[in-house]
Order: structure tokens, then sequence, then C-alpha cells
């Protein structure tokens, strides 16, 4: 929902599901330049639970809606690791993940 404005509209309007992604910029530049994050869980729970409310409000319900912290998306190996240890602080968002 991030790379296609009209994706949200689709979305809703078939019932359809989703699954919203965390990735530090675009395919092309995502691994490129400093991977570091000030706070990993936080950051991707932030822009996770950012994409769930802009859904919501475009008219997709949270049962439609599932989230992926992005794991290879602009992250480092390590930070990988991290985020699977901290899965369980991801399901505070209330969605599957």
């Amino acid at each position: 929902m991030n790379h296609d404005d009209l994706m949200p509209d689709v979305v809703a309007e078939a019932g359809a599901g989703v699954i919203l992604m965390h990735m530090r910029g675009t395919p092309k530049t995502m691994q490129t330049g400093d991977l570091t994050y000030r706070s990993l869980v936080g950051e991707v729970s932030s822009f996770l639970r950012e994409r769930i409310d802009t859904a919501g409000k475009k008219g997709i319900a949270s049962e439609q809606i599932m989230i992926d912290p992005g794991l290879g998306f602009g992250k480092t190996a390590m930070d990988n690791v991290r985020l699977i240890k901290h899965l369980r602080e991801l399901t505070l968002l209330g969605r599957r993940s």
C-alpha cells in the first residue's frame, strides 16, 4: 500500500486480505546505506501500526489485515534474528504475523 495509491481502495472494495510489510526504502534501495535502527522492534512496530491505521481509514477491516516485519527487507542478518526473537511483541498490534 506504500507504492500503489489505488491498492487500499481495491482491497477494501474487494474485501480481500492484505499483508502489510515493513520495508525501509524501496526494493532497489532497501539494502543500501546505513541499515542501523535506533530501536528495531520499536521502529518496525511503529511503521506497521501506522500502516494498520491508514488501512482502517481507507475502509479495510482489521480482519483483512496480516502483518509482516519484513525479514531481510532493509535489515541485517542480526536484525532478522532480533525480530524473530521479538515476534511476540508485534502481536500487541492485534494482527496475525
